[in-house]
């Protein structure tokens, strides 16, 4: 009689953070899959819910907003909850949603394990240790296979893709597969479109959507978040204000700057470029040049790059809002983007980050000039 064939250990899997980097994620935060309560959303569950029950949900729904404010956690909750209702056989309702309950559905969802999700997203490649540059088009194009076969337990079927952005990256190509699926997607089945700016998704695609915008967290939510996340559990009450400050409403810029080696880096960079450096010891000066170009530090540069954007746009902000009477002030900003080249230019990433500081100047410049007018002329 033959022994009994042993369990893989690679086939029991736990319901907790990817072994492997995740795009669709970010550094030093839970991913939005393993999170239970989407906050300041209520409105937008009771709109899904009232639709489901009245068999008016659409079948594809682009959620639109910043980076951190919780549009791919409330997917996944309204992912569990239609899950819960259907297996009991009932009506959705937003208690299903916001349930944290650790069952099945929790579970195998987490383990990346439900059979009835295809999640499209750049995948990380471990011989390179590099993320894939967009969404293969190979990946986008199997998901019309993927909806026309049987689900699994006759249960609905989903898609999360995160993001529109990435979608697009070097290929139209992955928009064009995405919408012939939609054009023509099977019953039960819903498609969920992370998008962080307006015309990241295809206007063909856009327009088969209902979009969904998503505001930035108040600060009591975040705050919330912050107290029982396990991501801020070294955030001390004295630099929990700083945090929040810095955050602007989102969950992402907030896990960033909980490091105390990147909020130390953003107060001591922001003193750099806002006020020369006064303050600041030449010895500050070498610490944020070895932080960005990685040379004695262990963040990433993706992260070092989030928090020197996000200071650098808030230095133009404060730039454009002191300039006194004039508008639009030029000098200003291009002082500013001298003194970051000055301070920069021999760190190994910085032709890297250029193009990007440039276009986080200009942002600032449009974001606030408006504001800027109507607070010198009063129109």
């Amino acid at each position: 009689m033959p022994s009994p064939r042993p369990v893989k250990k690679s086939a029991v899997k736990e319901y907790s953070q990817s072994s492997f980097p995740e795009s669709d994620g970010f550094e030093g935060g839970v991913h939005p899959r393993l999170t239970f309560t989407p906050l300041g959303c209520d409105a937008i569950i009771e709109q899904f819910c009232t639709a489901y029950r009245e068999g008016k949900s659409a079948k594809a729904y682009l959620f639109l907003g910043a980076k951190g404010s919780g549009k791919a956690t409330l997917a996944y909750a309204l992912i569990r909850g239609i899950i819960r209702a259907e297996t009991e056989k009932r009506d959705l309702t937003p208690e299903d949603v916001l349930s944290t309950a650790q069952d099945l559905a929790y579970r195998q969802i987490a383990a990346l394990s439900y059979p009835n999700i295809k999640t499209l997203r750049r995948e990380y490649q471990p011989d390179t240790e590099k993320f894939q540059s967009s969404i293969p088009l190979d990946t986008a194009r199997k998901l019309k296979d993927f909806f026309h076969l049987k689900p699994h337990g006759r249960g609905a079927r989903f898609c999360v893709i995160d993001s529109a952005e990435d979608m697009l990256k070097n290929n139209a190509a992955v928009g064009n597969a995405l919408l012939k699926t939609i054009e023509e997607p099977p019953a039960n089945s819903y498609f969920f479109i992370i998008a962080h700016s307006a015309g990241a998704a295809p206007v063909t695609v856009r327009s088969r959507c209902e979009t969904v915008r998503f505001s930035r967290l108040s600060d009591e939510n975040l705050q919330k978040i912050m107290q029982n996340s396990p991501s801020f559990s070294g955030v001390t009450a004295t630099e929990a204000p700083d945090i929040l400050q810095a955050a602007q409403g989102s969950v992402r810029t907030a896990a960033i700057y909980a490091d105390k080696r990147k909020l130390r880096y953003a107060a001591t960079l922001k003193d750099l470029l806002c006020n020369g450096g006064e303050a600041q010891s030449a010895f500050d000066r070498i610490y944020v040049k070895n932080m960005l170009a990685e040379k004695d530090f262990t963040e990433t540069a993706r992260a070092i790059r989030a928090v020197t954007l996000a200071v650098t746009a808030e230095c133009a902000k404060e730039s454009v809002m002191s300039a006194g009477a004039d508008p639009y002030p030029p000098y200003r900003l291009s002082a500013l983007f001298f003194q970051f080249r000055n301070l920069f230019l021999d760190a190994e990433n910085y032709n890297f980050l250029a193009s990007d500081l440039y276009e986080a100047l200009c942002n600032a410049v449009n974001r606030y000039i408006y504001e800027r007018k109507a607070r010198v002329f009063g129109g």
